[in-house]
């Protein structure tokens, strides 16, 4: 498992807590390895009824397959079955995709929304400043903000932020995926000259914090 990072692990763990309550509660059978094909192919009809993606339904069936190689036992995830259920989970789920891309207009509605929906200026101008970096370095808002505790060593540190003498930020990124080896990299996001700016925004919540 060491070769898996640890936000995969985690979803390999998470997946193992949905199957096993499958095959034991919804199946009524003693859990056991390795898990059959019909049962493979009853688990991902249990997670499309689930109303789950079908990109989330492959994360699941990765790893039953991870944990059946390991092992050394058959995948049955890699039988016809399963494999003609997962290209027809997309068909059978099909939607527009509702999201929109995050544009420079998006994404001055959405901080000009701030002023009617936080009332403290402390909070609106940290979101502000979350906003404008992610947009202006490509950061993911995982990057930038913590759901939870154990997951706040995974987001930006402060002492990991600094500015040159011309304003640029410096940004130093030490904890983000496929980082196998351990090694930081570095952004450098300059002063926007026209419109709102990361720059100043992340200084004055600074400043006000």
């Amino acid at each position: 498992m060491a070769a898996l990072a640890d936000s995969t692990q985690q979803a390999y763990l998470h997946s193992l807590q949905v199957l096993v309550p499958y095959i034991t509660q919804e199946l009524k059978l003693t859990w056991s390895l390795p898990i059959t094909t019909p049962q493979a192919a009853g688990f991902i009809a249990y997670l499309f009824d689930k109303c789950l993606a079908p990109s989330s339904i492959r994360s699941y069936l990765s790893a039953i397959s991870y944990i059946h190689k390991l092992l050394h036992l058959p995948d049955p995830t890699d039988s016809f079955t399963t494999c003609k259920l997962m290209k027809g989970a997309p068909r059978l789920a099909a939607a527009p995709d509702q999201q929109l891309p995050v544009t420079p207009r998006i994404l001055q509605a959405l901080i000009h929304a701030l002023d009617h929906i936080v009332t403290l200026d402390i909070q609106r101008c940290m979101l502000k400043a979350v906003m404008l970096l992610a947009f202006a370095a490509f950061l993911r808002s995982g990057k930038l903000v913590s759901r939870t505790k154990n997951s706040l060593v995974h987001a930006l540190q402060l002492h990991d932020v600094a500015s040159t003498t011309l304003g640029t930020l410096i940004i130093t990124m030490r904890n983000f995926k496929h980082n196998l080896y351990q090694q930081p990299i570095t952004l450098y996001v300059s002063p926007a000259h026209h419109g709102p700016c990361a720059v100043h925004a992340l200084q004055f919540f600074l400043e006000l914090r």
